[in-house]
């Protein structure tokens, strides 16, 4: 379309400064159909020159409007990705919030595991104390005591030392 367009342009110009040169020709001296000539060509040459740079413009907005599609193209990609990041972090912090939940009740029942299990230890400690501390009147060699199958064995070297 631009060739066509300066093309058409071109013919029109060269047209109107020919039907100038023809009128100025027949009303006119030599001095002045002479004159009339050069400013004609001046002119053809001014109309070349403005062609020229009409097209080069024209090529340096389409080269620029690529470039921009390009660009806008490669925009949409990038923000296309962030969306997806950005809800794939929302499933993830959600999902981990989860698990902290499940993380928190977890360690809530193994703390009162313990407190139930310092509490067993204490009525253990307490219970191995009274029996065994009543056995070593008779056996003075017993100075500590095991759980064994849910028992509490009194005896000389055993896994908790006694405290009479």
């Amino acid at each position: 379309m631009t060739q066509r367009y300066s093309q058409q342009h071109r013919s029109t110009a060269i047209f109107t400064l020919l039907f100038c040169i023809a009128l100025f020709a027949t009303a006119c001296t030599s001095d002045e159909v002479e004159s009339a000539r050069l400013e004609a060509e001046r002119l053809s040459a001014k109309v070349n020159e403005v062609s020229t740079a009409l097209e080069s413009a024209q090529e340096q907005a389409s080269a620029a409007v690529q470039q921009f599609q390009e660009k806008s193209a490669q925009l949409q990609e990038c923000l296309a990705d962030k969306t997806q990041q950005q809800n794939k972090t929302t499933q993830l912090i959600e999902s981990l919030g989860d698990d902290l939940a499940v993380a928190h009740k977890d360690l809530e029942a193994c703390e009162e595991r313990a407190a139930q299990m310092d509490e067993y230890e204490a009525i253990v400690d307490d219970a191995a104390r009274r029996i065994c501390c009543a056995q070593r009147v008779e056996r003075p060699e017993i100075d500590s005591f095991s759980i064994e199958s849910e028992r509490i064995i009194c005896k000389d070297g055993g896994e908790n030392e006694l405290d009479c």
